[in-house]
């Protein structure tokens, strides 16, 4: 069960990567990922310089150092520690003793084009780790000072890379669904694969269920699945860590609704909002938004039982029967929130390590199911998994305990940044620790919006209008469409225009200039990033365009465009259950969005982009 629903989820995964990467991540996308590998790149070279000049400054011989000119090299690494002092300058501290060390064997031992590439990290410092790096770069010529040819790399085309990764992704997970079952290879890949996105996606992969898969695939792939096939019990070790998983999880999206500073998680008013104000909603929200308001103060002091104090009964030892019912409770919060919305696959993947806490019996499976989550069963019996790696290959006993033991550790010190921060008043939600994203924390909606405001894109080819809306794939626009349940699919750009609306200034979510700047222009170039919208009204002129010539830039399209304001409420259950082509919503304007004054032409979003380098967008 839990492997086949992890399939599924990767599933989901790539397949709204493969929908949607051209025009979120592509080449002309709204967040380019070869412009975040190029700013890696650049910061890679930066920190290596700076090592140079640290390394000259501290042996004098620059990078031209040869064994002649330093202490001859030690490999053994008790000798080096133990001889440490003698390779530092006087004014290193002892503290920082292990580090220096550290870059000067680094620098030693590793050649500088592989110092470039672990050099190359994101805005955070952490290394990217994606297959994207594999792609070869666009090789050109550029006139030299000398009035010559020289040879460049620009940064490589990755559109084709892009639909490729999704679709091996694809291909990858099938037999999860198919047979219920994987191996290490399997399972690295698909972690892989997920990671090489997420890991260049920026704000579009930056939801908490993104680093929550990644985090799944990780303790799949190095604690759950076989290494290949055979017959084994499965590690305690991976029951526990998805139990930790599932516990952070819960706990951490109940302690963010205090420290948040909403104070209707406190008064029981929450949850009179949340499903307006949610950032998708489905077809049953306004009729859970219209209960009465002491159903929504159960509701919201209910949430705080699920997530503040049964989520210690996963982990601490408690009686099987308590542990199974808390386990129970929490999937059945997450079928709620699943008919309440649209929250994209994260309510499905945070059911599957819940799983862990329950066993067999208590999901009505057989003796002969190859999927338990219970510690009793795996104790009692073997499951058709298959050996992992290491009891495959040296053999089982204490080899087994010492795998066990070192991937717990690993979890043990992975895990104490993310109980710091779960411990800490300033708490943050959704935080990823370390590139491979192994342990991270979590949270959701510790504030709920009083109103849903609502950004909404119009164009025109004159000032004084007519002004025509362009409508999105799932998100409130035209006030007569009904919500859709997608979940667990995701439309990524919809997503991001609601939490813009939380942002506030354009400037806090600068994707939106390239958006607009591709919507006005409507070039050939710019349609994979107009497939993000409606496919019928996500250009409302369309037509025209295609009337004036062949969808050139300008043509029949407009020539300004501008982001509006509006609050929008439900209609039910005030005027009743609406009938086809009645109003389900109701909206009233609140003011612009951008630009504050006048409107946006294509030149001067142009400008803009080119300020900020954006060359995906140009």
């Amino acid at each position: 069960l839990f492997l086949r629903m992890l399939g599924g989820v990767y599933l989901t995964a790539f397949a709204i990567g493969l929908r949607q990467n051209r025009g979120v991540l592509g080449d002309a996308g709204l967040a380019p990922a070869r412009t975040v590998l190029r700013e890696a790149a650049a910061r890679g070279a930066v920190t290596v310089a700076a090592e140079d000049r640290w390394y000259e400054r501290t042996y004098g011989t620059g990078g031209n150092a040869t064994a002649a000119d330093l202490d001859v090299w030690e490999p053994a690494f008790a000798r080096a520690l133990r001889d440490l002092r003698g390779f530092l300058p006087p004014n290193v501290p002892a503290a920082d003793a292990a580090r220096v060390w550290a870059q000067w064997v680094r620098f030693r031992r590793l050649p500088r084009s592989v110092r470039l590439f672990l050099a190359s990290t994101d805005r955070a410092g952490r290394f990217i780790p994606s297959l994207l790096w594999l792609v070869p770069p666009k090789k050109g010529t550029a006139a030299g000072a000398d009035g010559g040819k020289t040879a460049t790399a620009d940064p490589p085309p990755l559109n084709r890379a892009l639909d490729g990764i999704s679709m091996l992704g694809i291909a990858a997970s099938a037999p999860l669904i198919l047979t219920g079952s994987s191996n290490v290879p399997l399972s690295a890949t698909l972690y892989l694969l997920h990671l090489s996105l997420s890991s260049v996606g920026g704000p579009f992969y930056s939801y908490g269920w993104e680093s929550m898969l990644s985090e799944v695939g990780a303790v799949a792939t190095l604690a759950l699945v076989p290494f290949w096939h055979g017959t084994t019990t499965v590690s305690k070790t991976a029951v526990y860590a998805m139990r930790w998983l599932s516990f952070r999880v819960m706990l951490g999206a109940g302690l963010i609704k205090f420290r948040a500073g909403d104070t209707g998680w406190k008064d029981g008013s929450a949850m009179e909002h949340f499903f307006e104000t949610q950032p998708v909603p489905g077809p049953l929200s306004a009729r859970m938004h219209a209960s009465p308001r002491w159903w929504h103060l159960v509701e919201t002091y209910a949430n705080h039982v699920v997530e503040l104090l049964l989520p210690w009964l996963l982990i601490l030892p408690a009686p099987r029967s308590w542990r199974i019912r808390a386990a129970l409770v929490q999937v059945a919060f997450q079928g709620a929130l699943i008919l309440g919305g649209n929250f994209a696959f994260l309510n499905w993947l945070t059911v599957l390590p819940m799983l862990f806490s329950l066993d067999d019996a208590a999901l009505g499976l057989g003796a002969g199911s190859a999927v338990s989550s219970s510690v009793e069963a795996y104790a009692l019996r073997s499951v058709r998994q298959g050996q992992p790696a290491l009891v495959r290959l040296l053999g089982p006993g204490a080899l087994r305990t010492a795998a066990d033991a070192a991937f717990a550790t690993a979890v043990l010190l992975l895990s104490l940044p993310v109980i710091k921060n779960l411990l800490s008043r300033t708490q943050q939600m959704n935080k990823v620790y370390g590139p491979l994203r192994m342990v991270n924390t979590y949270g959701a909606f510790g504030t709920v919006e009083r109103r849903r405001v609502e950004l909404i894109v119009e164009s025109a080819r004159e000032v004084a209008g007519p002004w025509r809306e362009h409508a999105f794939k799932v998100k409130p626009g035209d006030v007569s469409r009904r919500p859709r349940w997608i979940s667990p699919y995701h439309h990524r750009v919809d997503w991001q225009m609601w939490i813009a609306s939380v942002l506030g200034p354009v400037e806090n979510s600068p994707w939106m200039y390239g958006l607009l700047y591709r919507l006005l222009r409507g070039a050939e170039e710019d349609r994979d990033v107009v497939r993000l919208l409606d496919v019928e009204r996500g250009d409302p002129w369309r037509e025209e365009r295609a009337a004036d010539g062949s969808d050139d830039v300008g043509g029949g399209g407009p020539k300004y465009i501008r982001v509006e304001k509006y609050v929008y409420r439900f209609r039910y259950p005030a005027t009743g259950e609406p009938r086809d082509g009645e109003p389900y919503w109701t909206r009233e304007r609140l003011g612009r969005f951008y630009p504050l004054q006048g409107v946006a032409t294509e030149d001067t979003l142009r400008d803009i982009l080119e300020k900020r380098g954006d060359i995906g967008a140009l």
